[in-house]
């Protein structure tokens, strides 16, 4: 057996992917991409970090890194360079930066529909896999310009293409190379996909033991030049994520002395129980079920059946390898939105193998019709809440691309560029989004705009409603604003009747004005208003 991919098997699925997800963006009027206040700060940022420097990307890249480790904690360096490359070519024109993120999309659909190829799905059932790991809450990626996910889930699914072609035409160096390194490349994308690693290795082995028909260890030693690389990477890389990097910094993810087994539980049981996911794997389960029953009944090879079975053991395996160690990772915050790369591909496993193998039970094409029809129905209860919560999620995100367009426009328009007046910013640090923006509204007026105008801050905390108990995450979002934002606070303000701008974050107006009667003379300003901020100017 060998993976062939010819020009028209792969152009056919790419024209459709890149069909339907701009039809999507259409939809959901998400074809501007213009400003948002969530990542989006970081390339300007960072475009005005390669002005600085002449676009010496490696200084930029050197410095970026030396910020993640140290006041960040993270370890992303893959993800960062090629950042900066790509807005070192794009420059701040978000037209061309969401462009080129569409063509991430669209090559990371084609390439998870080349992996179910390769897993020997049919074309139809391997388009319903690669439709199943991206659509969904992971869907964000297709708008949002910012996340690692983006990357990181492309070169890993184009490893796994690697690793396919690796194991079906021959151990091949140039294949195994590839795949060894984009695993690596993920890995450097996003600190999660370190842990895919392992389960990745298993599926590789399970591969080689089907076709070539060997046990496990002597297939491990065929493929000892790629495992021990791929292993010693993984121990390596732990081990410099833990003692050098640190795990204490963001608290979204991470596992901690509190957290319980039955909270593992219930991450788990959200994942698999949400989207009706549990329904459409009893269907398939069924369908297994009874595939193997007719086979006996008809006195099939035995040897078939448990070759069946064994192929669905070792997917069902990887994908649980995959889940797992993210469920872990993620309890904390929960596993949500773009979190839910990687976790997807195994739900697209369990969801899409148990109908393909059962199907190659049979030598009727009416049979293999039959199961194809299961894996469509089922995908589609499967599909149908998720790609509604996809589209809400697009539509809301649209939305804010509007509302932020409309301030910094505002900004522009009306504001004067000059250091002796003040921009001040009405926030209440208790909103988790709040740190976030802030730091992007800040950027986005002194780097986007060129203005000189210094940005103070007034925290209001007065909506009791908020005074609740912080998750880590949230406290660490807390703290980090209240740090951040410290120096650059109203009181540090003696002339007030220099702030002739003034932005309010949603819900906040009342208590400004209530706080600032004193001071603020309500006549001299015009207002602006959206459905997200208020904006006040002279």
């Amino acid at each position: 057996m060998t993976l062939k991919i010819k020009k028209a098997s792969w152009l056919i699925p790419i024209f459709i992917f890149a069909i339907l997800l701009v039809a999507f963006l259409i939809i959901t009027n998400n074809t501007f991409p213009g400003i948002h206040f969530q990542d989006d700060h970081e390339l300007i940022s960072i475009y005005s970090q390669l002005k600085e420097s002449n676009f010496n990307i490696f200084e930029v890249f050197y410095n970026r890194m030396n910020t993640e480790i140290n006041s960040t904690h993270r370890f992303r360096p893959f993800y960062y360079f090629h950042r900066i490359v790509e807005v070192a070519a794009f420059q701040n024109n978000f037209y061309n930066l969401a462009l080129y993120n569409l063509a991430l999309i669209v090559i990371t659909s084609w390439a998870f529909y080349s992996i179910g190829k390769g897993l020997g799905f049919n074309s139809f059932v391997s388009i319903l896999f690669s439709t199943v790991v991206l659509v969904g809450g992971q869907m964000e990626i297709l708008w949002m310009l910012g996340p690692a996910e983006t990357i990181a889930i492309l070169t890993y699914s184009l490893s796994l293409v690697c690793c396919l072609k690796s194991v079906y035409n021959g151990i091949s160096a140039r294949f195994s190379i590839g795949y060894v390194t984009l695993m690596i490349l993920s890995a450097f994308s996003k600190e999660s996909f370190i842990l895919l690693i392992p389960a990745t290795i298993i599926l590789q082995i399970s591969l080689y033991m089907r076709k070539n028909g060997k046990n496990f260890y002597q297939s491990c030693v065929d493929n000892r030049y790629t495992i021990l690389p791929l292993f010693l990477f993984f121990f390596v890389t732990l081990v410099i994520v833990k003692f050098y990097v640190g795990t204490a910094g963001i608290g979204y993810a991470g596992v901690e002395n509190k957290t319980t087994i039955l909270s593992y539980y219930r991450t788990f049981d959200s994942l698999f129980s949400s989207n009706n996911v549990f329904i459409s794997l009893l269907i398939a389960e069924i369908a297994v079920i009874s595939a193997v029953t007719v086979s006996v009944i008809k006195k099939t090879d035995y040897t078939t059946i448990a070759r069946c079975y064994s192929a669905i053991f070792w997917l069902i395996a990887y994908a649980f390898l995959l889940i797992i160690p993210q469920i872990i990772l993620y309890t904390k915050s929960g596993l949500s939105g773009r979190y839910l790369l990687p976790t997807s591909i195994g739900i697209g496993l369990c969801l899409l193998a148990p109908f393909s193998y059962a199907a190659s039970l049979f030598s009727t094409n009416v049979h293999r019709s039959i199961y194809t029809i299961l894996a469509a129905v089922s995908t589609a209860v499967y599909l149908y809440p998720n790609f509604a919560m996809a589209k809400n999620s697009a539509v809301e995100y649209a939305n804010q691309g509007l509302q932020s367009n409309g301030i910094i426009e505002s900004i522009k328009a009306n504001v004067a560029s000059s250091r002796e007046r003040y921009v001040l910013v009405v926030i209440d640090p208790t909103l988790t989004p709040t740190s976030e923006t802030c730091a992007s509204m800040e950027i986005f007026v002194n780097k986007f705009l060129n203005f000189e105008n210094p940005v103070v801050y007034l925290f209001l905390e007065e909506d009791p409603l908020r005074k609740k108990e912080f998750s880590v995450f949230e406290s660490n979002l807390y703290r980090s604003l209240k740090f951040w934002a410290g120096s650059k606070t109203i009181d540090k303000v003696i002339d007030r009747s220099k702030i002739t701008s003034v932005v309010i974050f949603p819900g906040l107006e009342d208590n400004f004005l209530k706080h600032a009667e004193d001071w603020f003379d309500i006549a001299k300003y015009k207002r602006m208003t959206g459905k997200r901020f208020v904006h006040y100017y002279e």
